[in-house]
């Protein structure tokens, strides 16, 4: 019905799909009531495709697009003679009018934003969702008008805006989405982008790496039992001072938990990620020789997140081994989806590290985390433990202290050489109706169809960006490994292109005498695999558990689609941030899918073109 088809839209405009809920929106019978909330929730959708290519030529269509969908939504809601309706679609027009620099305009439905709005203050008075939602336009219409005290004021009672039970009467994703509509009004105004910034109080988003308390045969000291005090102390007024609000971070025992613990009494979210599942994890990464204190701590922490609104993320499947690329893999994924994080609420992101500033044990670690913020020109935090006050000259020694070694009771197995460790992005993709094709035409789908492919190929080297360092193909199966992310993404994209036909893509298979439907499902992921020489195949290939994970998204990815795992997507993240420029897609969540064949739950998202 009416109900649940708007109810679709607006989930897929909350996902970031504008253009997939103007599709579901098109599709509105005539015989059900067009009311002012679905022409503005149209409308928003072009405001999304806006934001995308507010840069481009589609930036100006669909800033048109949307000044006129909201004309539309404010004159049926004026016909309706809801104050609501009026208000949102009057706010909006004002401030794209004014990015349109159409001033007169814009200050016009200011104006009349104020005049609807004028008793919102005795509804939040008593929490009312739809009187802050009044204020908070109330709020950007005195923005445009130039009148900054008495906006700031607005926006002050919105951010603190309680209901009767003294809860914020926004959630944190609601208040960071009227600090961004805050942010986009002060641009044109002539004020400074972060201008009500403080008014709004926001908490950042910190992520974490600091080193494990020293086991008892560690050989020179770097994190003695003895500065856990200091050490805490020194954690809780670094968040306090950062406004911490949103952690990401492991779990191991040391520095990981007592992040854990400062944000827990904070009562802040905590976001965990794992090297592997909780009960491998907690053998090797807590339990060791760290004492009971460490595993009760580590059990909190797994319960506070569970409880409330955190997450436990495991990276892989499987507990590494000692010197496994996967610890790097696991670092690189938690500093991914911290970005994504920061980059949806527009908060600040700010990471965090324990670390004495010398090399560290293995890769993946607090050195390795610090090298990766600061090679993308983003500041760490450190906490020094040496440097703490209060430490004495025996609980903090200037030189290392050599503690006798615990004999190890099975020798070090020599190195593999035969298998190297790497972190690549791993492409699957499946041709719909091929099973479907006579002989005549498996014929031409091998010339026409797979030779589109062999041309990408040849053509991907061009110094933009690198092909495939490895492909397989089974019939209807393309199986491919890239060196990175975004060469991944960007031959996804290529596929996609000549491989689907329209809207997707631009295939006409019909001309070939093919399936005019004839397409392609394409997944990716990323993850830690081994290089190898298969003695099967007796060529280089590569291997690990990481990649079947592309193919088991790929069933339940839409045709014509490329869609990503959660893995994938926050790598693409890290991998554009510090280039001083948007990537060449982006990732939008989708939601959480099953697997095929009991393969459980993947959060996945879909890659969508930038340009």
């Amino acid at each position: 019905g009416p109900a649940a088809q708007k109810l679709k839209a607006r989930a897929l405009t909350q996902i970031g799909q504008p253009v997939e809920a103007r599709a579901c929106l098109k599709s509105w019978p005539a015989a059900w009531p067009a009311d002012s909330d679905l022409l503005s929730l149209e409308a928003r959708t072009w405001k999304d495709s806006w934001e995308h290519h507010q840069d481009q030529p589609k930036g100006a269509e669909a800033l048109a697009a949307m000044l006129d969908g909201y004309l539309r939504a404010h004159a049926a809601a004026c016909q309706e003679n809801a104050p609501a309706g009026i208000a949102y679609a009057a706010v909006n027009l004002a401030t794209f009018y004014r990015v349109a620099g159409q001033g007169e305009k814009a200050s016009h439905f200011a104006g009349e934003v104020l005049r609807w709005t004028e008793g919102s203050v005795e509804g939040l008075a008593a929490g009312e969702t739809g009187a802050v939602w009044l204020a908070a336009s109330r709020a950007e219409a005195l923005t445009l008008l130039g009148r900054t005290e008495p906006a700031v004021a607005a926006y002050r009672t919105v951010a603190s805006a309680r209901n009767a039970a003294g809860e914020p009467v926004l959630s944190l994703r609601e208040l960071a989405s009227v600090r961004k509509q805050a942010r986009l009004a002060a641009v044109p105004a002539g004020l400074p982008r972060d201008g009500f910034d403080a008014a709004f109080n926001l908490p950042a988003i910190i992520v974490f790496a600091g080193h494990r308390v020293d086991a008892a045969n560690r050989p020179a000291a770097r994190f003695p039992a003895a500065w856990i005090p200091a050490v805490r102390e020194a954690i809780a007024g670094a968040v306090e001072r950062l406004h911490g609000g949103i952690g990401y971070s492991s779990a191991a025992d040391g520095a990981d938990l007592l992040f854990l613990e400062v944000l827990r009494q904070r009562r802040a979210e905590t976001n965990l990620i794992l090297t592997c599942p909780e009960a491998a994890f907690r053998p090797v990464n807590v339990a060791s020789d760290a004492g009971e204190d460490w595993i009760d701590s580590f059990r909190q922490a797994c319960r506070y997140a569970e409880e409330t609104q955190g997450s436990i993320i495991t990276a892989s499947s499987h507990q590494p081994k000692d010197d496994s690329l996967s610890y790097r893999y696991a670092m690189m994924l938690m500093s991914g989806l911290a970005l994504q994080r920061a980059r949806a609420l527009d908060l600040e992101l700010r990471p965090l590290v324990v670390w004495d500033r010398r090399p560290g044990d293995g890769q993946g670690g607090t050195a390795d985390f610090y090298r990766l913020w600061e090679n993308r020109g983003v500041p760490v935090e450190v906490i020094h433990p040496r440097e703490l006050p209060g430490l004495s000259p025996l609980s903090a020694p200037s030189r290392p202290v050599v503690v006798p070694a615990l004999p190890d009771p099975r020798p070090a197995a020599p190195p593999d050489r035969s298998f190297r460790q790497e972190i690549k992005a791993i492409l699957f993709a499946d041709v719909v109706r091929f099973s479907e094709l006579s002989e005549d035409q498996v014929v031409v789908f091998s010339r026409r169809f797979m030779g589109a492919v062999s041309h990408l190929i040849t053509q991907a080297d061009d110094g933009f960006r690198e092909g495939p360092v490895t492909c397989n193909t089974w019939g209807d199966g393309l199986y491919m490994i890239f060196h990175g992310v975004t060469d991944a993404g960007r031959f996804a994209l290529d596929l996609q292109r000549v491989l689907v036909p329209p809207p997707e893509g631009g295939a006409d298979w019909a001309a070939h005498g093919l399936p005019a439907d004839l397409s392609v499902r394409i997944a990716l992921h990323a993850g830690p695999v081994f290089l190898y020489a298969d003695p099967v195949t007796r060529a280089l290939s590569y291997t690990g558990r990481h990649t079947s994970h592309a193919a088991r998204l790929e069933p339940v990815t839409p045709p014509g689609q490329i869609w990503t795992t959660e893995a994938f997507a926050a790598l693409a993240a890290l991998e554009s941030t510090g280039s001083g420029r948007d990537g060449p897609f982006r990732c939008d969540y989708t939601g959480t899918v099953e697997t095929p064949k009991k393969n459980g739950l993947v959060r996945a998202h879909r890659l969508i073109a930038q340009f």
